[in-house]
């Protein structure tokens, strides 16, 4: 067990080494296996012990047998012992429960549909939102019900909540979360110190466990981590998607301060596809990060046309106090069959009026189009 906390103590060491040494003696009335089962069976007890006695030593510290290359001598000789080049137990690998190469990871392989369809049809969308996520669609006939969702994260990990249950798959950390309205959270914690995210939202009336379908989907990811990494990519991004991009250089200090914003120490998200930057004293902050979603229309803002692009504005479009402009980079044909639309998400925030914040936002999203690549 690789958390010491885990492993037996000596008194359970113990217990679990009479058994293996002396099996004969269990209270159990059966007769037991046939002789030359018996034979066999003993084999095998003589492996587990052996085992036992390698975690035992991890543990303890114990040094069970004599080092590689020691010897005995008879007439109170010291022995001199020399030290094995291979270790007693086998140890942890650096990729194990960790995302690794940001651009290449693959939330979609932490994703299991056919674990979740005893909840409803699952749908795999691996077009949806931001290039660190990816979505399990739950529908019962034409209707959907849930949509469970997978992130990658940069991280800290959260302080659990008094009413939080936190459960252990190996050296990975499944935080739970008591069901939140509409929303179920579960957060996996992960040794290079970043975090998955996952959470089964409600997407329709339907009747459905929120926190049980959040659950399935973690602890399978969770069982994953605990033996190897985040799968990746099949293949790298195409030229021209904003996947290649760097959320935080599309605009420059100077265009930044004109909106009174700290350009010093920017939040920067997963892989780059995310920058927030935070507003100075009566400033406003903005937020500028990559999105994936059906083509735009009427319910997306006002069109506009914004450093060449097709854009939409719209005043409080995330949240009160904001104002959301949205540049559409590029569309292509999923696999699923649909058109997807690449976008540039812009939000300004602060205390000022509506008009003043669209003015920045569609100020600032012209100048990130303009450094779009070309596609």
């Amino acid at each position: 067990r690789i958390e010491p906390d885990e492993r037996p103590d000596a008194a359970e060491v113990r217990r679990m080494l009479d058994a293996y040494a002396d099996p004969d003696a269990s209270t159990n009335a059966e007769a037991g296996p046939p002789p030359a089962r018996r034979r066999f069976a003993r084999a095998r007890v003589a492996v587990g012990a052996a085992a036992v006695l390698l975690v035992a030593a991890g543990a303890g510290g114990l040094f069970l047998s004599r080092p590689a290359g020691s010897s005995s001598r008879s007439g109170g000789g010291t022995a001199t012992p020399t030290t094995s080049a291979t270790p007693a137990t086998p140890q942890p690998t650096a990729a194990v429960a960790a995302i690794g190469d940001e651009r290449t990871a693959d939330p979609c392989g932490l994703m299991d549909p056919a674990g979740l369809r005893r909840f409803g049809r699952a749908k795999l969308s691996t077009d949806y939102g931001n290039f660190d996520r990816c979505d399990v669609l739950l529908q019962h006939g034409d209707a959907d019900l849930a949509d469970v969702e997978v992130q990658l994260d940069e991280g800290p990990a959260p302080e659990p909540g008094s009413r939080d249950r936190v459960e252990r798959h190996g050296r990975v950390a499944v935080i739970s979360e008591p069901l939140d309205g509409d929303q179920c959270d579960r957060t996996l914690t992960l040794t290079d110190g970043r975090l998955v995210a996952v959470t089964a939202k409600r997407a329709g009336p339907g009747a459905i466990d929120l926190c049980a379908a959040a659950t399935v989907a973690a602890d399978h990811a969770a069982d994953l981590l605990a033996r190897s990494a985040v799968p990746r990519r099949a293949g790298p991004f195409p030229p021209a998607s904003l996947a290649r991009q760097d959320a935080c250089a599309l605009l420059t200090p100077a265009e930044l301060s004109a909106a009174q914003v700290d350009t010093g120490h920017p939040d920067v998200g997963f892989g780059r596809w995310n920058c927030r930057w935070h507003a100075r004293t009566g400033g406003t902050g903005v937020q500028l990060r990559f999105d994936r979603n059906g083509p735009l229309g009427a319910d997306a803002g006002t069109p506009a046309r914004l450093g060449g692009h097709a854009a939409y504005v719209q005043p409080d479009g995330d949240g009160s106090g904001t104002c959301l402009a949205q540049v559409v980079h590029r569309t292509y044909r999923s696999t699923g069959g649909g058109t997807t639309a690449e976008i540039v998400f812009l939000v300004v925030s602060g205390s000022q009026r509506s008009a003043r914040l669209c003015a920045l936002a569609k100020s600032l999203a012209s100048a990130a189009a303009t450094r779009l690549p070309t596609v």
